[in-house]
């Protein structure tokens, strides 16, 4: 965000099948990847960084989610990690919120960009 508390920039990234970067109120920025990484397991990748003035990022945490289906019946099964420990779903749904989604700014907050498909 600027000076005004208007959104100046942000990035969308559909070649590892989505991913953006999203700011958050505490200045914190947080990059998701929605990736499918086998046949059956569908990852939620998330990493917290700070972005410093001479544009380098500090990363601050890594978190994720990994769903399992299988072709054989068996129950699905989730697992949930904080930089780099496997945690509880419980656990991860307060940091998460703590971190992430309390911080998110209100819609009101963006500005929509117009594209080519606006104009015509």
């Amino acid at each position: 965000m600027n000076g005004d508390g208007k959104l100046s920039c942000w990035n969308y990234d559909a070649v590892e099948t989505s991913c953006r970067d999203d700011p958050l109120k505490d200045g914190t920025m947080v990059r998701q990847y929605d990736v499918g990484t086998g046949p059956n397991r569908y990852s939620h990748l998330y990493t917290l960084y700070r972005c410093q003035a001479g544009g380098e990022m500090t990363e601050l945490s890594h978190m994720f989610i990994h769903e399992y289906t299988y072709c054989d019946g068996a129950a699905p099964s989730t697992i949930y990690g904080i930089d780099g420990e496997e945690v509880d779903e419980a656990v991860f749904s307060a940091r998460f919120e703590a971190l992430v989604t309390s911080q998110l700014p209100d819609r009101s907050a963006w500005t929509r960009v117009q594209t080519g498909a606006d104009m015509g």
